[in-house]
């Protein structure tokens, strides 16, 4: 069985393109859901995220592993075969879930992770990494914890008789140090899955995915120079080993 047998791939896309290098994705055995032209992204990605459920529920748990690419992000099949493998080691190491972010740069500054540190990293599976609230551009988590966080939130009544978990929003939440700030729904969705029981960490150097960046008019791919903010603006941001 290909190791991305057990993986969907979650794209919120508003643009209809697909991820630069999905195709050998899916020929290893990945599988694909949409939500296209939503212009709201935490609906969007409740959507998706409804749909990766049940998906998991109607193949008997075999899909196991949910990975959220965005559309503007590039990748090769190795890294994230990577990603999954170090994931699935990670849970079982520690013996408790946990979602691992990709290393990839922000959009608008380049020079930074698309991540924040929240507290002291984790020793695992010889790799030191940061505990973050992390961008949804490349991130992996399991099902399971999709599912726990699910049993948290409410359930938001469609149309058509069914409903979807408020997995996502954007609005305010509470971080680690008990202040109330205001997050976008990446942050929000990693505050919320900590709260289920699963902590978010920023995978390793070799976990990296390229991001296009419209002033560079390339895929920009982190470096040895790419920092890490800290949650307090006031300390000084990390540049990760």
């Amino acid at each position: 069985m290909s190791k991305l047998d057990e993986l969907m791939i979650l794209i919120p896309t508003r643009s209809r393109r697909d991820p630069n290098g999905l195709d050998e994705l899916l020929v290893r055995g990945a599988i694909v859901h949409r939500c296209v032209g939503r212009s709201d992204i935490a609906h969007a990605r409740c959507l998706l995220a409804e749909s990766a459920l049940r998906a998991a529920v109607a193949v008997a748990g075999k899909r196991r592993w949910v990975l959220w690419l965005d559309d503007d992000h590039e990748v090769a099949a190795s890294t994230v075969v990577e990603h999954l493998e170090l994931l699935v080691e990670v849970r079982e190491e520690l013996g408790q879930p946990v979602a691992l972010a990709g290393r990839y740069v922000k959009r608008g500054c380049p020079d930074e992770f698309a991540a924040i540190k929240l507290g002291p990293d984790l020793e695992a599976v010889g790799y030191r990494m940061p505990e973050v609230y992390s961008g949804l551009g490349a991130y992996m988590v399991g099902v399971d914890s999709l599912q726990e966080a699910r049993s948290r939130v409410p359930l938001i009544p469609q149309p058509d008789g069914s409903s979807f978990g408020a997995l996502f929003a954007t609005g305010g939440i509470q971080n680690e140090r008990g202040q109330w700030v205001w997050a976008g729904e990446d942050f929000y969705h990693c505050a919320l899955l900590g709260t289920a029981g699963t902590p978010t960490y920023l995978a390793p150097r070799s976990v990296a995915y390229g991001h296009w960046v419209e002033a560079r008019q390339q895929y920009v791919y982190p470096s040895e120079t790419t920092v890490l903010p800290d949650s307090d603006p006031r300390e000084a941001p990390h540049v990760l080993d």
